[in-house]
């Protein structure tokens, strides 16, 4: 709302104290549009009151004067429709749509006039016109009349008018035959007035625009085609018509109305049965049929339309084509499952057979033999014998199968599947790793590893040590170790221990896949058996040994040198922060001495009454300052007193307190 009074509301906006970037986008949209301001569709804020700013602030005064002429007029409007009735004054109601006393009633919607329809110029093979669909289906297209494709093609084509359509009047032609030219000429006249009369009589008023939609096809009769003989119906019967014979034809007015149709079927001199009706013209002479050609109508005549309906005169389309095939296929198709099935259900009563012989020949013979000492014919089987099933249960890996039964290695153990409980199916059973006895065996292998690399590192210390001084010299020999030592010492000292039952197992398991290490040797001297490895461990003192033999004397005074004077630097640096620490120690206890003799002092002169001396005993500073029951304090408190002596405002004295001197501080300033 607007605070000037010469500003009405609906124009807010132009008030001067009126914030323009107060308006909302929108708002600045509307007001635009009501002055009629273009804007693009996709412009900012800040566009639109530049737009605001200079077509409608810039025209403030025009837009305030325009909007009072208005009211002006309004007001002068509504005064000039008021009538005066009585004592009162009331407005006569009448419609918005009334304009001087008048009702402006809105206009009603016409059918839009639609194309005349023209009929193209289409021939048949006979030379015949054929009407053509429309393209489009929506346009009026007047009704068709087969019988109008005997009309002449340039005497009497017709041009329809847009009111309705008329029919020309035919031009006389000659006839076919030189003895039938007289009476076509002279029997022509009659039927094209009678035609003309029947075009003219038709009022022009009649004509009546229908709409056809899509869903109405042209009305069009199949057996209005005027082909060849080529395509010709093979029911119809076939006849000789003589030449001299008048035929008429049908016409037919297009016009919208129901117009008469007239028969001119025996006075039409044009029409001939077999003959062409040229479009020129010329008359074209096609002589007489000759013999030969009228027996075989005559035959073909004589043969029945049934022979005609027959399988091997059937002509087929190519829906009807693609039925057959996809029939055909069909049947194809049930006879190749039905052929299937009768192959699977051979099979699989074979395959029954096959695993019912070989599961009772397995549970029979057991597991295949595969002991490495047992030596086994190797039956000569032939290629096609090798692809049928065995007769033994297969042994599985990690087995060993002899005499038809399974038996595991040491690491692995013997179970079952769980779809053969019972070993109801002739299927192997698993050989699966033992975790628990294989953790065992590693850790042993692990040890006995280790034990012979160290002692061929002592061995190589000592060899290294023996002959520092030469750079190229050849590894230390491989030292030999007894294998009953090796097992001893770690029966004593492994931990945990191993289990009771099957130590000596895992013991041999362990050395067993020891050997398997290429670096490791082994040996068998008098029934001893040795063990030694090429893997060297040096012990962290022969390492250090080592280093001591291969450096040189300079490097050696060097090194001494440098860790002397650092050890004697680290030492000083550490004791001379030690006793600094200990002397900013002191000075707190010293502090908190004289800080307490202080606040006595100014105590003492505040009340003399309650506190009658400055002075405190040293026992009672002690007590409060250090920990009596600890012997550390004592050199601490020491050193205290020996500060507190040497103060200047400090002044020791001794009191008698119940027969026993006591010392007493007291803080003279």
């Amino acid at each position: 709302m607007s605070n000037n009074p010469d500003i009405p509301d609906k124009l807010y906006y132009l008030d001067e104290d009126f914030p323009v970037r107060s308006l909302r986008k929108h708002q600045l949209k509307e007001i635009l549009t009501h002055h009629d301001i273009p804007y693009m569709h996709g412009i900012t804020k800040p566009d639109l009151i530049s737009l605001f700013k200079k077509n409608i602030l810039s025209r403030r005064n025009e837009i305030l004067r325009e909007h009072k002429r208005a009211e002006m007029l309004e007001s002068e409007t509504d005064s000039h429709k008021e009538e005066a009735l009585g004592r009162g004054r009331r407005a006569t109601q009448k419609p918005d749509n009334f304009y001087q006393d008048k009702l402006v009633l809105p206009k009603r919607r016409q059918k839009r006039a639609e194309d005349t329809f023209i009929v193209p110029k289409r021939k048949d093979k006979d030379g015949y016109a054929i009407p053509a669909l429309p393209s489009n289906r929506k346009k009026t297209v007047p009704a068709f009349n087969p019988e109008d494709s005997f009309d002449d093609e340039e005497g009497d084509h017709f041009t329809p008018p847009a009111s309705s359509f008329s029919v020309e009047q035919r031009k006389p032609q000659k006839a076919v035959s030189n003895g039938s030219s007289s009476n076509n000429s002279k029997s022509m006249d009659q039927p094209s007035r009678a035609v003309a009369a029947a075009a003219t009589a038709a009022p022009a008023s009649t004509q009546r625009t229908t709409r056809r939609t899509k869903f109405d096809p042209p009305s069009f009769n199949p057996e209005d085609s005027f082909a060849s003989s080529d395509d010709e119906d093979y029911e119809r019967t076939v006849r000789q018509k003589s030449p001299k014979r008048k035929v008429g034809a049908k016409r037919v007015s297009f016009d919208g109305s129901a117009a008469a149709v007239e028969d001119e079927e025996e006075n039409d001199p044009d029409y001939q049965a077999d003959g062409d009706a040229s479009d020129d013209d010329d008359d074209e002479d096609l002589g007489e049929v000759e013999k030969e050609e009228l027996v075989q109508l005559y035959k073909d005549q004589a043969v029945p339309p049934e022979a005609l309906v027959a399988p091997e005169y059937s002509i087929l389309t190519r829906s009807q084509t693609m039925a057959a095939a996809k029939d055909s296929m069909l049947l194809w198709k049930a006879r190749i499952r039905q052929v299937g099935f009768v192959l699977c259900g051979i099979y699989m009563f074979f395959a029954v057979i096959s695993l019912s012989i070989t599961a009772y020949a397995r549970q029979k013979n057991g597991y295949c033999q595969n002991y490495p000492d047992i030596i086994t014919e190797a039956p000569a089987s032939s290629s096609i014998f090798s692809l049928l099933p065995s007769p033994c249960i297969p042994c599985p890996d990690h087995g060993i199968c002899a005499g038809g039964e399974l038996t595991c290695d040491t690491l692995y153990e013997r179970k079952t599947p769980l779809y053969n409980i019972g070993h109801m199916f002739p299927i192997a059973d698993d050989c699966i790793h033992n975790s628990v006895l294989g953790k065992y065996v590693a850790r042993v292998e692990r040890k006995i590893k280790n034990k012979l690399a160290m002692r061929q590192g002592e061995s190589a210390c000592r060899h290294l040590l023996a002959h520092a001084d030469i750079d190229t010299m050849e590894p230390a020999p491989v030292v030999r170790i007894l294998v009953k030592d090796i097992l001893s010492d770690l029966k004593e000292s492994i931990q945990p221990p191993l289990p009771a039952d099957r130590s000596d197992e895992i013991m041999v398991i362990a050395l067993a896949a020891v050997l398997e290490d290429p670096k490791i040797h082994y040996w068998e001297v008098d029934g001893d058996r040795y063990l030694g490895t090429e893997h060297v461990q040096y012990s962290t003192m022969c390492q250090i040994k080592r280093l001591y033999k291969k450096t040189p004397f300079n490097v050696k005074m060097m090194i001494i040198t440098f860790i002397s004077v650092a050890s004697a630097f680290i030492g000083a640096s550490r004791d001379y922060k030690r006793s600094k620490m200990y002397r900013h120690k002191i000075d707190i206890l010293v502090k908190d001495t004289t800080e307490r003799l202080m606040k006595q002092y100014e105590n003492h002169l505040k009340d003399p009454v309650q506190h009658p001396s400055a002075a405190l005993s040293v026992s009672q500073l002690r007590s409060s300052i250090v920990d009596v029951n600890d012997s550390k304090t004592i050199n601490d408190w020491q050193k205290v007193v020996e500060k507190i002596e040497v103060h200047p405002h400090i002044r020791k004295s001794f009191q008698e307190v119940r027969g026993d001197p006591v010392e007493y501080w007291e803080l003279t300033v």
